[in-house]
């Protein structure tokens, strides 16, 4: 290899910009499918819990107060569902991300109109049997398609008073600690018949426990959002780049850790994902100006420092080594092809430095090419096409997509290296 043309490449704050804005985006459309995916279940199992309520509704003239906010919730997530199924490619990260909001509120909020659904509908099951058993044991012909229409669930006294505030906090984001307890407390109200212990348990249990989530909420309104929307991507990152995501529970703290998360995992992928771009330009470029994939290797050395060829055909017998080191450096070496590790002979180093000249005068085409696509060349060491650095390329250990010549400065080669020159300059 000849010549070596070392640079380190980095993108324009232009390019970057637009890199940034394309891995926003991807990752806000995939958070996207996937909450639609989620809301959908949550519409599935809403649509069953009213289909269910609505006749013991009115059967047993239950108020349908939790069946009325269900509905309502229903409705927007469908709503919300549509608009994000209507999210097209020209949307920006910006307007993704509130789609994404909308979308997980609305979902948040009718799951928990559907828990509250299913406990009043629990409820009104039970009141409904007790009342058919009364009556069976009073003697009457009780029908199950005809119930009185005076009956009402919790005439306890607190009954009704303990009912409704459990299910105003099911609709609360509550953690899920509190989830546990209060469907704990749910259970336990169904089986407390006497009036006493039943206002001990409101003011020792249920008001305590109220405000906690209260509180809890309160809370979660002001960090809730940013914290599913920031774990979810911090998440994503870490399987990215191949590390497992720490356990990172909803609290005040939080965003302040993942903050820290994200800023560490997304330097590593903004490294990866602005060398691939260079190395897909890189590619462009050289194909642009008639150069050729036809081979490529992996190697990582003993300090364990990872490199990459792409190797490009020049000419017969000849090609362009590029090598892409892991800290941005990438060096472009033209040679003649062998099948095993030598130096060139006199005739051989001549004839190579004639190939050389030609290849410097398409390095600098190709910087310019890469320059319109937003890379910026900072050279550090650029050598003379010479004799002295004449080199045979030993190929053998590359993985070949074609036959390759061997490098013959004596043979009959086709004289295509000015003419693929002048063809390249013409381009």
């Amino acid at each position: 290899m000849s010549g070596p043309k070392t640079s380190h490449y980095t993108l324009t704050a232009e390019q970057r910009r637009i890199l940034e804005e394309q891995r926003r985006v991807k990752m806000e459309r995939e958070l996207l499918a996937k909450q639609q995916g989620d809301i959908r279940s949550v519409i599935a199992e809403a649509d069953r819990m009213i289909e269910q309520m609505e006749p013991l509704c009115v059967e047993v003239c239950a108020d349908t107060t939790v069946l009325m906010l269900a509905k309502k919730r229903r409705e927007s997530a469908v709503n919300a569902l549509s608009l994000a199924s209507s999210a097209s490619d020209k949307d920006g990260s910006v307007q993704l991300r509130k789609m994404n909001r909308d979308i997980r509120t609305a979902a948040r909020e009718l799951s928990f109109a559907a828990k509250a659904l299913t406990a009043e509908y629990s409820s009104a099951d039970k009141a409904f049997r007790d009342r058919q058993a009364d009556r069976i044991d009073a003697g009457f012909d009780f029908s199950f398609d005809v119930v009185g229409d005076t009956f009402h669930v919790g005439n306890i006294p607190f009954m009704k008073k303990i009912q409704s505030v459990l299910n105003e906090l099911s609709e609360l984001s509550i953690s899920d600690e509190q989830k546990v307890r209060l469907a704990a407390i749910q259970a336990k109200l169904k089986e407390i018949d006497d009036p006493d212990f039943l206002k001990n348990f409101y003011t020792m249990t249920v008001v305590p426990f109220e405000k906690e989530c209260r509180a809890y909420h309160a809370a979660y309104t002001d960090f809730g959002e940013e914290y599913e929307h920031k774990l979810y991507i911090y998440i994503a990152n870490a399987q990215k780049i191949g590390i497992a995501p720490e356990h990172i529970p909803s609290s005040t703290d939080a965003i302040a850790i993942l903050d820290t998360k994200l800023k560490e995992t997304e330097a590593i992928i903004r490294q990866q994902e602005e060398q691939a771009y260079i190395s897909q330009c890189v590619d462009e470029a050289m194909e642009e100006m008639g150069y050729s994939v036809v081979g490529n290797r992996e190697v990582v050395r003993r300090n364990g420092k990872h490199f990459r060829n792409e190797l490009y055909l020049f000419d017969e017998g000849t090609a362009v080594n590029v090598t892409y080191s892991s800290d941005g450096q990438i060096t472009m070496e033209l040679g003649g092809i062998g099948m095993e590790d030598r130096l060139p002979d006199e005739a051989e180093s001549a004839s190579l430095a004639s190939d050389m000249q030609a290849f410097c005068d398409d390095y600098y085409e190709i910087e310019q090419r890469l320059l319109k696509k937003g890379i910026v060349t900072r050279r550090i060491s650029i050598l003379p096409p010479d004799a002295q650095y004449a080199q045979i390329i030993n190929v053998s250990d590359y993985n070949l997509s074609a036959a390759l010549s061997e490098y013959d400065a004596t043979g009959a080669r086709k004289p295509a290296a000015k003419d693929k020159s002048r063809r390249i300059g013409e381009s």
